[in-house]
């Protein structure tokens, strides 16, 4: 079950929304070869991080799951 976001509605919105795509950049980086797994992994730990950090925003884990499902990494 998802908590409540105690917070006002803009804070768990961009809150959620930043903190999964923050991790799933991470876990795409840190698990590059194998994508299938990095997929579940993130959007996984992005739920996690949102409910630890109490900014729950459920489209925030389609948010990590795209950035985990990209083709390619940026080359900065």
């Amino acid at each position: 079950m998802l908590q409540r976001c105690n917070h006002d509605v803009a804070v768990c919105t961009a809150g959620g929304q930043v903190i999964s795509a923050i991790v799933g950049v991470c876990v795409r980086l840190a698990l590059d070869k194998v994508q299938w797994l990095a997929n579940a992994v993130g959007m996984s730990l992005a739920l996690l991080a949102m409910q630890l950090t109490q900014t729950t925003h459920p489209p925030g884990g389609a948010t990590a799951l795209i950035a985990c499902s990209m083709p390619t990494v940026a080359a900065w």
